[in-house]
């Protein structure tokens, strides 16, 4: 996560995704990705933690938008780095839920997932394990998208 500050024009977000991921060898990743309505993506950035300690970026292929909000849900994520794929897989294992209705103005949130307004952004944020050639870790992911988007 960034923390960068300051107020949010959210007018033209429609949902993020971002993980953060430390494996028992020192290795590690993290990525942000932010999506338009129309499903452009606005922002990307990934890199990985090598085995040496050195931080790579890495260019991002595939991430898990977030498209229903139960936890058990399988996840996967792509990276491209010097012409090979580095492919991370896993499931979430615990997630909370909150609701911001897009006429709250004030950014409100509300815990828990309500879908009657399709223009609702969803978030959860929670656990994740996953698996990168073989090693299990352990790490945070935050996702959000309009209510309409979701099963």
């Amino acid at each position: 996560r960034t923390h960068r500050i300051g107020p949010r024009e959210m007018s033209n977000f429609a949902g993020h995704c971002w993980q953060s991921v430390l494996f028992p060898s020192g290795r590690g990743f993290g990525f942000q990705r932010h999506y338009l309505p129309d499903g452009t993506i606005s922002f990307d950035e990934a890199y990985i933690l090598d085995s040496e300690g050195r931080l790579v970026l890495v260019k991002v292929l595939e991430v898990p938008a977030m498209r229903s909000r139960f936890t058990g849900e399988t996840i996967r994520t792509v990276f491209e780095h010097a012409g090979e794929k580095i492919v991370i897989e896993g499931k979430t294992i615990a997630l909370h839920h909150w609701t911001r209705k897009p006429d709250d103005g004030r950014n409100r949130m509300r815990f828990g997932v309500d879908l009657t307004h399709r223009n609702s952004l969803v978030l959860n944020n929670g656990c994740v394990q996953v698996e990168w050639d073989g090693e299990v870790g352990f790490g945070l992911m935050e996702r959000s998208a309009l209510a309409a988007q979701l099963r």
